[in-house]
């Protein structure tokens, strides 16, 4: 560092330094970057030397060596946590040398990964999709890069199945590639997501394979890859190691990274949070102070108030100390929420639940109110569930159709029909809370933590998303995703609360997206029947928004009426295909049974005659219900790329959102309900059903399985039988899937992936 301090006071004080001075200044500051030694510099130190090299590179010298010295500053600036002031810096790169080539690919990764941090999403997509249309066929590095980065953007979002595609490119854009570097890099994102995902097994994997291609691991002890691979391993390994008394295996590995000074701040922070918590499990009250004195200085206020009132509650504090750490925790929410509703709405959607750090304030808000109604005479529940309406009414949804205040009370004596209750989940950090809610009780359970339920899940999901032509062995596939959907099922539903829940008048599932977006209708009872048979069941992301849309909707008093929209023959766009896509939509006895339910007040539509202009020139209201049977198409460069293929063109989500729209849209496409929607947002953010809904649809209905048409139909044709004759959309789909148990039982189990989304309790014809 003296050499470095030095040669900067020797280039400055000359009366013209020369190029080569500057060069070899840079290497030297890039050398103390990798080694770690600037972070030996107290801030005042670092913010001298830096500014001395900015005036060294200042306009006077090559832009390669501007650029070269400029990125290493800027990345500086980031490792001290100092984010605005590192973004300064490689914005004025940006507009001093904007065509030079080494830096163009570094700086602007690195600036994307900044604009990130600071939550300026669509900035870094836009920056990042720049990068990757000028990256050559010799980039795979940068490719690999920007890839990551990406992944690093849609795991903060919640967008899981998109990370897990950016994941896949940047390992296809590494293969065979020999640095090290972007390996080391590559290799502690799979771990993070790994982690985030709940597969530590593979995480373990991960980490210790990049261990080994490190060699000797006394040589590289203080290379920052070593400390920064050995929290995930830390990570990893308390994850694993739930199930016992003592995670002895992850303290020491969490504890050896901490005691890295190569260890940056963001990583530090979180092997903190877990000694915090394994201390906790240990029950070692003296070791869990020490980490939560270490965490003060780092840890955002909310997220540190969880953390003492979780500490509180499970070393089992005083009353008095839990009171103290509920009210702090009660302001530092309510501070949350207040932020959060001053926060604009994005057309994408950002939920409140989305972030973890206010998802772990809510989990832990919940617990310690249940602790201090267990100690006195007050029953907490409604207080409790109060808490998750409050964060509900933040969804995006929720806020663009206006949902006033809701209450518990609201809920029970509007929302639910007689006999009928709600499930209602919050997957947290450290458990996964359920509220049960009929119209005369109310109890609380606590589950396992979302990272212990997503990896049932996740394989249910995966299998049920196969379509039945290509699962296979059907004797191997039934008994696989029978006994999946079974084992989901009692994590999910507790043995008493599913004795009730089956005869229920309808069922409400509030937090589906919080956990993978379950469809439980495919859950499996002991008596061989789906759950989406033996009761009408209701999706919907926020009770708030399902309170609003009963005040806003009444039955209709008139038979109901049908439009049907299908489109057999369409041009679609470069996403979907090339040319001319047939859609076989055969004109037989089900379509005709269909039409026949309404009588003379249905109409149809085909062909030539179904093109966007006429879709989005049509009274959306002159109908009760509204059927479209097409195509379903994708376009992964639109973050709201889910759509229809008409005869003439696709409609997007955009295209629907000056709609008015109203009463029941029924989807008929292609797993149309498997969008890449922000969990904590409610399932219908970012697809087309939600976008109808948005413009006012009062229910929506569609599948996140892949469609084959004719059984499709002939369950259409059940369903709107029973919808004219005066069922609700659930009930419905309900006694529909009932008429046809008698069908081969993978067929049930797709069919089960036909979800009702919003008012689907209601009628929408006045009996």
């Amino acid at each position: 560092m003296r050499e470095l301090l030095d040669a900067v006071r020797t280039a400055r004080a000359a009366e013209k330094p020369t190029v080569e001075d500057v060069t070899a200044i840079a290497h030297q500051f890039v050398a103390a970057t990798q080694t770690g030694g600037l972070t030996l510099l107290a801030d005042s130190d670092l913010e001298s030397l830096t500014a001395a090299c900015r005036d060294l590179a200042e306009g006077r010298f090559s832009s390669v060596g501007h650029a070269y010295l400029g990125y290493y500053i800027a990345w500086q600036w980031e490792s001290s946590g100092r984010i605005e002031r590192a973004v300064r810096v490689l914005e004025s790169l940006q507009s001093r040398f904007p065509k030079e080539a080494y830096a163009e690919q570094k700086r602007g990764q690195l600036l994307a990964s900044l604009y990130r941090k600071l939550g300026r999403t669509g900035s870094a997509l836009a920056l990042l999709r720049t990068l990757e249309a000028k990256c050559g066929p010799d980039a795979a590095l940068d490719l690999a890069a920007i890839h990551g980065e990406r992944c690093d953007i849609e795991l903060e979002r919640g967008l899981l199945d998109e990370a897990a595609r950016h994941l896949a490119a940047a390992r296809d854009a590494l293969e065979g590639q020999d640095d090290a570097e972007a390996l080391y890099a590559f290799s502690m994102r799979e771990a993070e997501f790994l982690c985030a995902t709940g597969e530590f097994a593979q995480a373990l994997r991960v980490v210790d394979e990049s261990l080994a291609r490190l060699g000797d691991p006394e040589a590289r002890s203080d290379a920052p890859d070593v400390a920064r691979l050995l929290v995930y391993r830390g990570v990893a390994e308390f994850g694993l190691e739930q199930g016992y008394d003592v995670a002895e295996r992850a303290w020491s590995t969490l504890t050896d990274a901490l005691s890295k000074k190569t260890l940056d701040r963001t990583l530090r922070r979180f092997a903190q949070h877990k000694l915090v918590e394994i201390a906790m499990r240990r029950g070692d009250a003296d070791a869990a102070q020490h980490w939560l004195a270490a965490c003060r200085d780092t840890t955002s206020s909310s997220f540190l108030r969880a953390l003492e009132a979780r500490f509180a509650v499970e070393l089992g504090g005083e009353d008095a100390a839990l009171e103290r750490a509920r009210e702090a925790l009660l302001s530092a929410y309510r501070d949350l929420l207040a932020e959060w509703r001053a926060q604009p709405l994005r057309d994408g959607g950002t939920g409140f639940l989305l972030i973890d750090d206010r998802r772990v304030v809510l989990d832990q808000l919940i617990t310690t109110e249940m602790e201090l109604g267990k100690r006195g005479e007050v029953d907490r529940h409604a207080i409790a569930l109060q808490h998750v309406l409050d964060a509900q009414a933040l969804s995006t949804l929720t806020r663009l159709r206006k949902a006033p205040t809701c209450t518990v009370a609201d809920v029970q004596r509007e929302w639910l029909t007689e006999g009928g209750g709600a499930l209602v989940y919050l997957p947290g950090k450290w458990r996964t809370h359920l509220f049960v809610v009929e119209r005369d009780g109310l109890q609380h359970y606590e589950l396992p933590s979302r990272v212990e339920l997503l990896p049932p899940v996740r394989r249910l999901a995966d299998d049920l998303a196969i379509p039945p032509a290509s699962a296979g062995n059907d004797e191997q596939v039934e008994a696989r995703l029978g006994a999946q959907s079974e084992d989901v099922r009692d994590v999910l539903i507790p043995e008493d609360v599913l004795g009730r829940v089956v005869d229920w008048s309808s069922c409400t599932v509030v937090g589906a997206d919080l956990v993978w977006h379950l469809p439980f209708a495919t859950l499996r009872l002991d008596s061989g029947e789906l759950l989406g048979e033996r009761v009408p069941l209701i999706d919907i992301g926020s009770l708030p928004l399902g309170v609003a849309l009963k005040r806003q909707t009444k039955p209709s008093g008139d038979p109901l009426s049908l439009s049907l929209i299908g489109c057999t023959r369409t041009r679609a766009p470069r996403a979907v295909a090339q040319g001319v896509v047939q859609i076989d939509f055969p004109r037989d006895d089900a379509l005709e049974g269909i039409l026949d339910a309404y009588g003379e007040r249905a109409r149809s539509v085909f062909d030539a005659g179904a093109t966007r202009a006429a879709l989005l020139k049509r009274d959306w209201t002159a109908s009760d219900v509204t059927h479209l049977l097409a195509h379903s198409v994708r376009d992964w460069e639109r973050e709201l790329g889910h759509g229809l293929a008409f005869a003439d063109a696709s409609v997007w989500y955009d295209d629907v959102l000056d709609l008015d729209v109203r009463g029941l849209v029924i989807v008929s496409a292609c797993a149309s309900g498997m969008s890449a929607s922000r969990e904590g947002d409610g399932e219908l953010v970012t697809n087309l059903g939600g976008a109808l809904l948005r413009s006012g649809a009062h229910a929506i209905v569609q599948s996140k399985a892949p469609l084959e048409v004719h059984r499709h139909l002939v369950l259409m044709e059940a369903f709107h039988r029973e919808l004219a004759a005066g069922k609700s959309p659930a009930a419905a789909l309900q006694s529909a899937r009932r008429a046809r148990r008698t069908d081969g039982w993978r067929d049930r189990f797709y069919r089960a992936q036909l979800q009702v989304y919003g008012l689907g309790q209601q009628p929408l014809r006045a009996r």
